[in-house]
Formats: C-alpha cells, sequence, structure tokens
C-alpha cells in the first residue's frame, strides 16, 4: 500500500474505532494505544510517571514499547490488531 492509502486506513479505523465500544481486555487496549501514539506522535519523548501512576504508566510503557517505529509501520500494525479485535469480538 501507499503512504497515502495507508493513511486513508488508518483514519477509517481510528473513526470506527472512536464510534463503537469494544470488549477489549485491557492490554488489549493498551497495545492499540501504543501504536495509535507512536503512529500519530512518534518516540514518546515524555519522562516515566511514577510507579503509582499506574494508568499513566502503561500507556507511557505501550507507547514506549515501539520507539523507532515508523509511522507507517505502526498505522499499519494498528489497524491489523482493530481488524483481529472485531473478528474476536465478531464486531
Amino acid at each position: 500500500m501507499t503512504n497515502e492509502e495507508i493513511h486513508k486506513s488508518f483514519i477509517l479505523t481510528t473513526e470506527w474505532v472512536s464510534k463503537n465500544t469494544m470488549p477489549a481486555t485491557n492490554d488489549e487496549k493498551l497495545i492499540c494505544y501504543g501504536y495509535y501514539k507512536q503512529a500519530t506522535e512518534g518516540d514518546n519523548t515524555s519522562e516515566k510517571p511514577w510507579a503509582i501512576q499506574l494508568e499513566k504508566k502503561a500507556k507511557w510503557e505501550a507507547w514506549e514499547a515501539h520507539k523507532c517505529m515508523s509511522s507507517n509501520e505502526a498505522k499499519n500494525l494498528y489497524i491489523s490488531k482493530i481488524i483481529e479485535y472485531r473478528k474476536k469480538y465478531k464486531l
């Protein structure tokens, strides 16, 4: 796929996600969050949250796991995960 096709698919996927409820686990949601942040913002440059900030720390780690990944690769992986979860949850 071209960069433009990847971007269009990513936009359509994110729009679907924002309009629908998916009964995904927290771990599944964090995987998608990490790909989304890497795709839209690039490498995580924020400071690591304190250990007691559980939600912030989990999100930070999910994003940090994809450091140095290209935007297009993150978009493709995000799209693939959403497709996988839609099949899993029959959506």
